[in-house]
């Protein structure tokens, strides 16, 4: 019986039969089955990790399929608006300055200026019997040693002055060599004066200067 059972063994040829030694464990076998599909399914993963941030790349890139993102137009600074002076409403002269000595050579060159009053030409058309004047409007007036008249005046035609009626405030002025009192006198539509708008400077117009 023996001797059929050996030889049973020998034709079979299977490790472990028998009573012969085999080399492996008998779950060796699953195990290294089970370790190669998880170093399998281990580099599908970091495949799929390394893949994702090279198609995302590849999204962001300059391809024709991409979405470009539109360049950033830097916004222009706006310019501050300068404030509004602030104080009581005042004319003053530009130039002439007060005590300016001037060339008798050169004509004098005046010019004026106001700060929270509105200047503006008498509207065209207008007729003082029968029109209202503006409120808080008026034009400028020249007077040549005259100095300033009371508020509520009217400022008379020629006798020193000279009127502004069109709105401007630039005049030159010609006069022999002398010492003078110029005076700006802001009036209404009705030339009529305003209370604190008025200004007098002294100048002297000298040969050899």
């Amino acid at each position: 019986m023996k001797s059929a059972a050996r030889s049973r063994c020998r034709d079979t040829g299977a490790a472990g039969s028998c009573g012969q030694p085999t080399d492996e464990h008998p779950m060796q076998g699953a195990g290294v089955t089970m370790r190669t599909d998880l170093l399998r399914v281990n580099w599908k993963v970091m495949a799929g990790l390394v893949l994702v941030p090279a198609l995302a790349v590849f999204g962001c890139g300059g391809g024709g399929g991409g979405m470009e993102a539109e360049p950033e137009v830097a916004e222009e600074p706006m310019e501050a608006e300068a404030p509004a002076p602030s104080g009581p409403p005042r004319v003053f002269f530009v130039a002439p300055l007060d005590g300016d000595q001037i060339s008798s050579d050169h004509d004098v060159e005046v010019e004026f200026g106001a700060e929270n009053y509105m200047i503006a030409a008498i509207p065209e058309g207008f007729d003082p019997e029968a029109d209202a004047p503006r409120a808080d409007v008026g034009h400028y007036h020249l007077g040549v040693d005259t100095g300033c008249l009371p508020a509520g005046e009217i400022i008379p035609e020629g006798q020193g002055w000279v009127h502004f009626g069109d709105g401007s405030n630039v005049f030159t002025l010609q006069v022999e060599p002398a010492a003078y009192e110029l005076t700006v006198q802001i009036g209404d539509d009705l030339h009529r004066t305003q209370e604190g708008l008025c200004e007098t400077i002294s100048i002297e117009v000298a040969d050899g200067i």
